[in-house]
């Protein structure tokens, strides 16, 4: 029978066990003890420590983060806690919470180290998650409000041509608008997909493809200094374009970070698995999930990021470049949430950045079905449009009814409730504006249904159709229409209709 420790073997065996680091220091803050996991955090062997003075060690040119400074801590003026970045370290060590507190009088100090790099990046991934959220509402909102705005400028803009020489400066003055019109649809285009909108249904896409699509984009001495390191992959779920301009992204900034020194950026693409623990640290999470999955990895060895920089780097108009880009890597944020990607994000001054996408692997390669084609183009009968903005009222009324249409509007759910009733023998089909006060487009829609059960309904919103699509799943619309439409999408959405 083994006999019972002596209470100093209890503690020191205690100490030297345990999975957080300790210390003593002496009244002058030397070190006269370290247990073998604090040797191991600060990746230096435990006699290097001792005799030291052990507060420089640990704090380094590291910025403190708490209310009491572990030097006075370490100094024994008061006990104290202090959590602080480590720039050396063991490998994967970055974030450690130091507790010191003082004994008594000239007696000197015990401390507690402890690793909470897990920690730290799973709370910065969360609170970055949440900014990242709140500007995608806000910026489909932006864009769903601008959209109404825009139906009114180019709609205008096409009736006025209508009515004027079509060679004259007014002429060419129109053309202008229109040209500026069309690129601020595009601007809150790009605004509703960094909101997670306005994506192309997922595919299954050659992944490799993609990423040699975007290589032979560069120019030739771009692509010189590219080490290429891929085998073959399956096709992820996604979008092609998007896909390829992503990682055409990735890669531009990968080498414009590396010119100062002519470092080569390595690319490798592989599959890989994201268990619980991985899925919760990554840097932005469109709804990954945990599996197998294709990576494509892009580190350079450029001037790096600080953390603050990278935690803000995927925000929009964010750039740590002398020259501004717009929305720059945001709409990689686009990408990953509209195909439930994810990406991990790691960098440092001095040392450079990696990042790594991470795809949905395609669980089955069946081909989607073909598109519909169009029905053909009935007679023009009543429309009735429904949309609380005046501006959209008023151009979509003028522009119908150059074609022969009858046009009746309502500028409210109940009101376009009420008018569909009275009018229901002559009205072919209804325009009906999903986002609007007080009654929404979906109640609104079932009303009418529920009034007039064969009614054709077309939605309208500054939203996509594919958004449309997955919000009125069920609902029997018969169409839909983007905000800012042009007089063609118009006329086919509202004849489309009254044909089924």
């Amino acid at each position: 029978m083994t006999a019972a420790l002596a209470a100093p073997d209890q503690a020191r065996t205690a100490a030297m066990d345990a999975p957080t680091g300790l210390f003593l220091l002496d009244a002058t803050g030397r070190a006269t003890y370290v247990n073998p996991r604090l040797a191991e955090l600060l990746g230096v062997p435990a006699e290097d420590l001792l005799d030291t003075a052990l507060v420089s060690r640990l704090l380094g040119e590291a910025r403190v983060g708490d209310a009491i400074a572990i030097a006075d801590a370490f100094g024994l003026a008061e006990d104290g806690e202090s959590l602080h970045h480590v720039a050396t370290g063991a490998p994967g060590v970055e974030w450690l919470r130091v507790t010191a507190v003082a004994r008594a009088e000239g007696a000197g100090t015990v401390g507690v180290v402890e690793d909470v790099t897990r920690t730290r990046r799973t709370d910065a991934a969360r609170a970055r998650a949440r900014r990242l959220e709140c500007l995608g509402v806000l910026a489909g909102g932006i864009a769903h409000d601008f959209n109404n705005l825009l139906v009114g400028i180019v709609g205008n803009a096409t009736l006025a041509e209508l009515d004027i020489a079509p060679d004259g400066d007014a002429a060419s003055a129109l053309a202008d608008l229109r040209l500026a019109a069309e690129r601020a649809t595009e601007l809150t285009g790009q605004l509703l997909f960094f909101a997670g909108r306005g994506a192309a249904p997922a595919q299954p896409v050659d992944a490799l493809r993609a990423l040699e699509e975007a290589v032979a984009a560069l120019d030739t001495a771009s692509r010189a200094r590219l080490a290429r390191e891929v085998t073959e992959l399956p096709r992820v779920l996604a979008d092609a374009k998007r896909l390829r301009e992503l990682l055409l992204a990735l890669l531009t900034n990968a080498i414009e970070a590396s010119e100062a020194t002519s470092d080569r950026v390595q690319v490798r693409a592989e599959v890989t698995t994201v268990d619980e623990t991985r899925r919760r640290s990554l840097t932005i999470d469109g709804g990954l999930g945990t599996g197998r999955c294709v990576s494509v990895e892009i580190t350079d060895r450029g001037v790096g990021m600080t953390a603050e920089a990278l935690d803000r780097a995927f925000e929009p108009w964010v750039t740590t470049k002398s020259k501004r880009r717009g929305l720059g890597l945001a709409m990689s944020v686009g990408t990953l949430r509209a195909y439930r990607g994810a990406l991990e994000a790691t960098s440092a001054p001095g040392v450079g950045t990696t990042m790594r996408v991470l795809l949905p692997i395609d669980p089955a390669t069946a081909a989607l079905p073909a598109p519909a084609h169009a029905a053909a183009t009935p007679t023009p009968a009543a429309v009735l449009v429904v949309d609380d903005e005046p501006a959209v009222r008023d151009v979509t009324r003028r522009l119908l009814a150059r074609q022969g249409f009858e046009v009746l509007d309502a500028a409210s759910g109940e009101e376009g409730v009420q008018k569909l009733v009275a009018a229901s023998d002559r009205v072919g089909c209804v325009l009906l504006d999903l986002t609007m006060p007080g009654m929404d487009g979906i109640e609104t829609l079932r009303r009418m249904r529920a009034a007039v059960p064969a009614v054709k309904v077309v939605m309208t919103s500054g939203h996509t159709e594919r958004e449309l699509r997955d919000r009125l799943d069920g609902h029997g619309v018969s169409g839909y229409l983007e905000k800012p439409f042009d007089f063609n999408a118009l006329l086919r959405a509202a004849r489309a209709a009254m044909a089924t």
